[in-house]
């Protein structure tokens, strides 16, 4: 073992010794543990390239060198105390950016992950994988590889893209149901589409518009539901505003008939005054209100109010655009899943 300190002091009584200068142990073969719990190495630059010891002690951030003052590289050891990845992340950090190596990373995650942390592991490699894809590399933001690999932890955290796909399925669901309200997703079959438009009555056997089922089927490849064969955007629309199709529509007499008896009853006026005062039905009606101004909702007569925002959101136009891109990210999104699950992206 070679120590070199300009100087190289004891300590007081608070730290076993306290260093000024250079301590170097580089190549030093350390049969048990090296203990550096009290000591203080701020003021000095601290060697361990190429070392090996049994473990390593600390006292955490009070100890270490400064920034560029801890040199890390082939630095073997079987434990480390304290084992917390996010301040041992920090610790690897204090090394020199000329000096920058992925095997002290992989060393750390190593010793992280035969203690069962595998979550740190992981953390500490996507770290790595991280600052390796930007080191020497000023303009690796521009780089598409480096885009679709962060977009799944360097491969480290490949279920982020089953939470993209989550995402992007939610954003369809509401957007294929506001197309539904205003009246431009149609069937796809020519005797249930005219039925649509001429009655605004969909055919018994006809299996009804679930937009979050068809948004699960664009966003998920090789998968199919049965919805994107049965529904589509209508090609022949202005996305003017029109009702959305009745399974079991009433008659305008029905129709008459029952707000006659709804308005003309006292009593279930008086009991729709007091559930008005309710706190929860008032939440519902708030819930409620949120999603007609939204468009998520038709109003009492069935149609959605018509603005030119909504005409184009609700544009077969624009469902077709989001279809189609909506396809795409899913084959995209689940390449990258298998990518990352495989470890073909990952880098160690």
């Amino acid at each position: 073992m070679n120590l070199r300190s300009t100087p190289f002091a004891a300590s007081d009584k608070n730290s076993r010794f306290s260093a000024d200068g250079n301590v170097s142990l580089i190549a030093a073969r350390i049969g048990g543990p090296l203990d550096l719990t009290d000591s203080d190495c701020t003021k000095a630059t601290l060697d361990l390239s190429g070392a090996t010891a049994a473990s390593i002690f600390d006292s955490g951030k009070k100890g270490w060198p400064k920034q560029n003052k801890l040199y890390l590289r082939l630095f073997q050891y079987g434990h480390i105390e304290p084992e917390v990845a996010e301040e041992r992340l920090q610790w690897l950090a204090l090394q020199p950016d000329d000096d920058f190596n992925t095997e002290s990373y992989v060393q750390l995650a190593k010793v992280l992950q035969q203690s069962g942390d595998d979550d740190g592991a992981r953390l500490v490699l996507q770290t790595a994988a991280e600052r390796q894809a930007k080191h020497g590399h000023p303009y690796w933001y521009l780089r598409p590889d480096n885009w679709f690999a962060a977009s799944i932890g360097y491969g480290y955290r490949p279920i982020w893209a089953a939470g993209y796909i989550s995402i992007m399925s939610a954003l369809g669901w509401i957007i294929y149901r506001r197309g539904y309200l205003a009246g431009t997703m149609v069937p796809t079959d020519k005797d249930a589409y005219n039925d649509v438009k001429s009655n605004h009555c969909l055919p018994p056997h006809y299996a009804p518009f679930a937009p979050l089922i068809l948004s699960l089927e664009n966003s998920l490849p090789l998968v199919k539901l049965g919805q994107a064969d049965k529904w589509q955007p209508d090609a022949g629309s202005s996305s003017q505003t029109t009702a959305p199709p009745n399974r079991n529509p009433l008659s305008p007499t029905d129709q008459a008939a029952v707000e006659h008896q709804v308005g003309g009853d006292s009593l279930a006026h008086d009991k729709l005054n007091a559930e008005r005062r309710h706190p929860v039905l008032a939440v519902r009606r708030w819930g409620r209100s949120i999603l007609l101004t939204a468009g998520l909702q038709a109003d009492a007569s069935g149609r959605m109010p018509t603005t030119s925002l909504r005409r184009r959101g609700t544009s077969p136009k624009f469902l077709k655009w989001f279809i189609w891109i909506q396809i795409l990210l899913g084959w995209l999104f689940a390449t990258l899943f298998v990518a990352g699950y495989t470890g073909i992206v990952r880098k160690q």
